[in-house]
């Protein structure tokens, strides 16, 4: 998701990257039988990605960029997942772990690939 918004920050602007990163959120929200919670998750990863780079200078700023988006999409994944599943009888405690986990892994890796 942040990765369309980093490269838009760096061949335009970042008033044209927070322009798109709407525009990506609200169409991902729309795929997803509209799902406001991940529009959210879309649109904050895109922001994100779109702050983290501020100069691009060397290649590893790329990997810092990554790993802060990765971290930031792990605390984004942990606020959804409590936030839908309070009180929610379907999910059990084991249930929620490895949603839980599988979570974070699969969003630690999508920042590291944007």
């Amino acid at each position: 998701v942040a990765t369309a918004s980093l490269i838009v920050r760096f061949i335009l602007d970042m008033r044209v990257a927070l322009v798109f990163s709407i525009f990506v959120a609200i169409s991902m929200g729309l795929m997803m039988e509209n799902n406001f919670m991940f529009s959210l998750y879309a649109f904050l990863s895109s922001l994100v990605a779109t702050r983290c780079i501020v100069a691009y200078r060397q290649r590893s700023d790329l990997y810092l960029a990554g790993i802060r988006i990765g971290f930031m999409n792990i605390l984004l994944v942990f606020c959804i997942l409590f936030l839908t599943s309070y009180n929610n009888p379907a999910i059990t405690n084991d249930h929620f772990f490895v949603l839980i986990l599988g979570s974070i892994l699969c969003a630690f890796v999508g920042g590291l690939l944007s």
